[in-house]
């Protein structure tokens, strides 16, 4: 198994709360960020690991690329 790099979409998964006039950005119950509009437009201020591109935001995580075929073929009785 090996573990790479890849930004992640996880727009879907991002909820807006509004706390103290600021439009705070989390996923799950992890802040990631905010939102802030001034004349200049919509300008976002992610935590690191996260960023926006084309309106999604993604976040930098590590995922499996080609997982070891032996442990991939089992059955739920843990038979392979």
């Amino acid at each position: 198994m090996v573990l790479k790099k890849q930004q992640v979409d996880i727009t879907d998964t991002v909820v807006g709360r509004i706390q103290n006039g600021e439009m705070n950005l989390y996923s799950g119950e992890k802040k990631i960020g905010k939102v802030t509009h001034s004349n200049d437009g919509i300008s976002y201020s992610l935590e690191q690991g996260f960023e926006t591109f084309n309106g999604h935001i993604y976040q930098q995580a590590d995922v499996t690329v080609n997982p070891d075929k032996k442990y991939t073929d089992c059955d739920q009785g843990g038979w392979c």
